[in-house]
């Protein structure tokens, strides 16, 4: 079936009418958290509402689609209070700051503002999650409000509650809840943008200075858009308008959503319609709650006020105020209610007409991954359709934006959903500049300024727009609409609920293949059993930033574990290099996540050979910049890629999928491959191509893997993405190695000659049989051994049984570019053997090596060992690994929620040695269930994604371990937030206990240990007063007299969990 006939099919029906909906089947959603108030949207009436209910006493969870608090003061860049505006109570200044009375327009500096309010919350025990949309409603038997339905990059999750908080700017979850809302006003609305303009303007009202420069202002731009419903998909086009309307590439950021004073509002118990604004102190809590509703507060502009008395409401200090009676009142209600017994997802099945065969396939597995949650049965609902399009982009970023370019320059009709505010990806939300990358073609249509944010993010937006590409910021994609495997819409997720958007073609450019991965495409993560990924990085911003930013330091992370996202937000934003910025980045600066298998899977084999490919349509060109360590046989064995290389076609198409194309870092390429791939200037051509390839499967009427893939080279080769050269002698498949190089090659399988061994490993095996007979060598030992045959393993592993270990390689000196010792190949080779013979000498070698802390150079021998040793898995590496677990610094190395130290890589080596050693132990047969509670530790309780992720997966295989988490609501911080300060050269250390709730006095115990596990002193604790929810902060000094310089252990009990803590101590 030709293309252009789907999309008639997916918006027809039989009698000529436009399809309203897609019936979307019945499904059990998994439950994330049980709390006594849920508050959907984080503004500051739900965010000051959620301190004040957990400080009174309960349970609070608050979730925001963005990734900061305060929209309307953050995503609008609206940080001004003005003359009048003192902040004056405890809270407004907790997260306001304080300012001098009549001293004119206040400047709110968003970084530190950002860190205020999230610190408000941890330190009241508040949980909250960023990136988090409500989608829905729960209702009991009665019909009566019981919680919400959230989405996020983990799927959908529900949260069941006894009263629930609209902090949204439309009343978008009381509409859910079925509110009625007054009626949308005919004619236009203002909607304005800010701009932080350095010097003059001649357009824009200036508002406050941003800088020490008088003539740089805040500059707010408005105009009038003609809306008819106001609904999501208006608010996407004022969005759009308003940057055609006051495009200004000089400014030093901007906003990234639109303000619009809402102009209608909610059917509520009261409404006020004073002259005269009577302040959220004195407005009836009625006005807050929706008409015939009970159990939900709606805590913003579109409360039942005038709305001229809107726009002061939504103003910070008022949001503040009403946010603190409603959380008092919020936190009343509760005490009077229990949770129901049976709760069900609130649906719609009203639609009149759908279109049979579609269906929605999305992720239901749990906000954390490798657990098993309880679930909430939704039947059947219709889930409205806003349109329908050529090419659907998901993801605006290095990659998605040039593809929508490409798309839309071809003529296809265009749509780009993008969940933040900006395009560019890491390219304006992060490092900026291009680094290395193959800078021809496309990629160098970009401006020159390559570093300015807002300039590149203004390109991109206009030459999208020029072409009459749609873009809907601020929305996140989050399921997939499908026919059999064919892909053929996206599922949104927004303010006002979810919506479907169908489409030819659909392309992933997300970066964590998202829409691949929902739609049921095989994926690469972390399942290969060797804790393998690069790391992320987050950074900092400036008001007036200028050239490549650097990183504050990388650590592992899953974007798809949405605890483990929101900690990595929070803690290296407080703790990070970056910590005092003006600013921060939107965009976690993720270099790795799933992996899509498609039709070709590209191996770091393939770009040590310079692999060539008769579909090539993109040139990459990098240093190995792993950012991490390898995993595989190639680079394992030395031969790493580096330079030139090329993507096929075919890495770009999901296997056993239709109508998709996958591109960026998370296209069909194994991990150790990747690193040279992913380069901004290489996405940004790879994905320029991919749009092209998409609108022209569109205007041909084929399918993807029918496209004239030579008249696209001819065209890339046009504008510079390949030369003609490479148009000529590289768009062809490589020859495979003949028998002749084999033999020859078996006779010195090194370098070059062991690629050709790894091209062909069945057929080269008799050529190196024959050799190895004839003339033995270590080398040719080696080669059997990692090809995975045993003929040399007794050989090699004699050999190695008399060799030195030697020096190795740090964690830390592996990052970014990692170097591999020798006779960790040898290690590594005797591993992929899986024979019996070399447990002995590895084991022993397990027992020699040192490794005492975190910048061990042992480390890429005690990875080699260890996994060697699981890989062959048998009971005899046992007592070896069980040692080498009890050693005092392979143990304890967990990290609980928003453990600080867990936000450095230097924290994570001893977590990545533990990890690595309970999962060899485990597969060598366990002794004592040592490796098995250890692996279950991690995955229960550390914060870290790519931990838990690691162990669930090694522990997934083994029907005797429950997936079920015993407490599933688990709070989103623990008993206290623990951090400990050391000196080395003043050695006074301070233990930090901030406790989140009432904990009794016997309860608290601090202590010293030694390596050996000796306790050695208890400190005194000095309790700081109790706060009004019981909680207190507390400290204790340890200044290590009479102690010996080395390393010791300080064990901090708090309730019913201990907190292990290492110190260096240096005389």
């Amino acid at each position: 079936m030709k293309y252009v006939l789907l999309i008639w099919v997916l918006l027809s029906l039989s009698n000529g009418d436009t399809i309203p909906a897609i019936r979307e089947s019945a499904r059990d959603i998994p439950v994330a958290y049980t709390v006594d108030i849920v508050v959907g949207g984080g503004n500051l009436a739900g965010v000051a509402a959620a301190i004040t209910a957990a400080n009174l006493g309960a349970e609070v969870l608050i979730i925001h689609s963005r990734p900061s608090f305060s929209h309307e003061v953050s995503d609008k860049s609206r940080y001004w209070l003005e003359p009048n505006e003192v902040p004056q109570t405890g809270l407004e200044q907790d997260l306001l700051g304080t300012r001098a009375s009549g001293a004119g327009y206040y400047f709110i500096t968003p970084g530190p503002y950002k860190k205020r309010i999230e610190e408000a919350l941890v330190q009241t025990g508040v949980r909250f999650l960023f990136w988090t949309t409500a989608v829905g409603v729960l209702e009991d038997g009665s019909g009566n409000i019981s919680g919400v339905v959230i989405v996020n990059k983990a799927g959908r999750q529900v949260v069941k509650a006894k009263v629930v908080i609209d902090a949204t700017s439309m009343a978008g979850i009381a509409q859910m809840a079925g509110a009625e809302m007054t009626a949308w006003p005919g004619g236009n609305q203002t909607v304005s943008c800010t701009k932080m303009i350095p010097g003059s303007d001649a357009e824009g009202t200036p508002i406050v200075n941003y800088s020490a420069s008088t003539s740089d202002y805040l500059r707010e731009y408005s105009m009038q858009f003609p809306f008819t419903d106001g609904s999501w998909t208006e608010r996407c086009a004022a969005e759009y308008q308003i940057r055609r309307t006051f495009p200004r590439q000089d400014a030093a950021w901007m906003s990234h959503m639109i303000h619009l004073n809402e102009p209608n509002h909610i059917i509520a118990e009261a409404t006020d319609s004073s002259p005269t604004w009577p302040g959220a102190a004195n407005l009836s809590l009625d006005c807050c709650r929706p008409r015939g509703l009970s159990r939900i507060y709606v805590a913003s502009g579109a409360s039942a006020v005038s709305r001229a008395n809107a726009a002061k409401l939504i103003r910070p200090l008022e949001l503040i105020a009403l946010g603190k009676r409603i959380g008092a009142q919020a936190k009343t209600d509760a005490d009077g209610l229990s949770h129901p017994s049976s709760v069900i997802v609130k649906t719609n099945t009203s639609t009149v007409g759908y279109q049979p065969g579609l269906d929605v396939s999305e992720a239901l597995d749990g906000h954390r991954p490798y657990h098993i949650y309880p679930t909430v049965r939704q039947e059947s609902n219709d889930l409205p359709i806003w349109g329908a399009y050529d090419v659907i982009v998901v993801g605006g970023g290095s990659a998605g934006a040039p593809a929508a370019i490409g798309a839309a320059r071809k003529g296809a009709k265009v749509l780009v959903i993008e969940a933040l505010g900006i395009l560019g990806g890491v390219g304006t939300n992060g490092i900026g500049h291009f680094y290395q990358g193959y800078t021809h073609g496309f990629a160098m249509e970009y401006p020159v300024a390559w570093w300015k944010s807002v300039h590149k993010a203004e390109w991109l937006f206009d030459e999208i727009a020029k072409h009459s590409g749609e873009i809907w910021f601020n929305t996140l994609a989050c399921g997939t609409v499908k026919n059999g495997n064919r892909v053929c819409g996206v599922v949104v997720a927004t303010p006002m609920g979810r919506g479907a958007v169908t489409g030819t073609v659909i392309i992933d450019a997300t970066g964590d293949g998202d829409i691949s991965y929902w739609a049921g495409a095989e994926v690469m993560h972390l399942n290969n059993g060797d804790l393998a990924i690069q790391e992320a990085s987050y950074m900092g911003d400036d008001a007036a930033p200028a050239g490549m930013r650097n990183e504050w330091g990388s650590i592992f992370f899953d974007p798809a574990d949405i605890e483990s996202m929101t900690d990595f937000y929070y803690l290296s934003r407080k703790y990070g290099a970056h910590k005092d910025r003006f600013d921060f980045y939107g965009l976690i600066g993720n270099r790795e996540t799933r992996l899509v298998v498609g039709d070709y899977v590209v191996t770091a084999l393939d770009q040590k050979i310079g692999r060539t490919y008769h579909d090539m349509i993109n040139i990459a060109s990098a240093d190995f910049d792993m950012h991490g360590y390898p995993d595989g046989p190639t680079c394992m064995a030395g031969l790493f890629p580096n330079g030139i290389n090329y993507v096929p076609y075919r890495a770009l198409l999901p296997r056993g999928l239709r109508g998709i194309l996958v591109i960026g870092r998370c296209k069909s390429m194994i991990h150790d491959a990747m690193p040279i791939t992913r380069m901004q200037a290489d996405l940004t051509n790879e994905g320029y191509a991919a749009g092209y390839i998409a609108a022209k499967c569109v205007a041909d009427g084929v399918d993807l893997r029918a496209v004239d893939i030579g008249a696209v080279q001819d065209h890339l080769a046009v504008i510079g993405n390949m030369t003609a050269t490479h148009r000529a002698t590289v768009c062809i498949e490589m020859a495979e190695v003949n028998d002749s190089e084999l033999q020859s090659a078996a006779e010195n399988p090194i370098n070059e000659n062991l690629e050709k061994i790894l091209r062909a490993p069945a057929r080269a095996l008799p050529y190196l049989h024959a050799s190895f007979a004839q003339t033995p060598t270590k080398d040719k030992a080696q080669a059997l051994c990692l090809i995975g045959d045993a003929a040399g393993v007794e050989y090699l592993a004699n050999w190695f049984d008399g060799e030195s270990l030697g020096t190795g390689v740090s964690y830390l000196d592996l990052i970014p570019f990692p170097p591999i010792p020798a006779i960790n190949a040898t290690i590594w080779a005797l591993g992929q053997s899986r024979d019996v013979r070399a447990v002995p000498a590895l084991a022993q070698k397990l027992d020699d090596v040192a490794f005492l802390n975190r910048g061990s150079t042992d480390f890429t021998h005690v990875r080699s060992l260890v996994l060697a040793l699981g890989k062959i898995g048998d009971p005899s590496g046992t007592p070896a690994l069980k040692r080498f677990l009890e050693r005092s610094n392979i143990n304890g190395n967990v990290m609980g929620p928003m453990d600080w130290q867990a936000s450095s890589k230097y924290e994570l080596v001893e977590s990545i040695v533990e990890l690595l050693g309970a999962a060899a132990l485990y597969k060598c047969g366990d002794i004592g269930n040592i490796a098995r509670d250890r692996l279950i530790d991690y995955r229960d309780n550390d914060w870290r994604g790519v931990c838990v992720r690691f162990a669930g997966f090694i522990l997934s295989g083994d029907s005797t371990v429950s997936p079920v988490k015993t407490q599933y609501d688990r709070p989103k911080t623990p008993e206290a937030a623990v951090a400990v300060y050391p000196n080395p050269f003043n050695p006074t250390i301070t233990i930090s206990i901030a406790t989140h709730k009432h904990i009794p006095n016997n309860s608290f115990l601090v202590a010293v240990y030694t390596l050996s596990g000796r306790r050695v002193q208890v400190l005194d604790v000095q309790r700081l007063p109790i706060r009004s929810n019981g909680a207190r902060n507390m400290v204790a000094y340890w200044n290590g007299e009479g102690m010996a310089s080395g390393m010791y252990f300080i064990k901090i009990k708090v309730g019913l969990r201990t907190y292990t803590k290492r110190v260096i101590l240096v005389r």
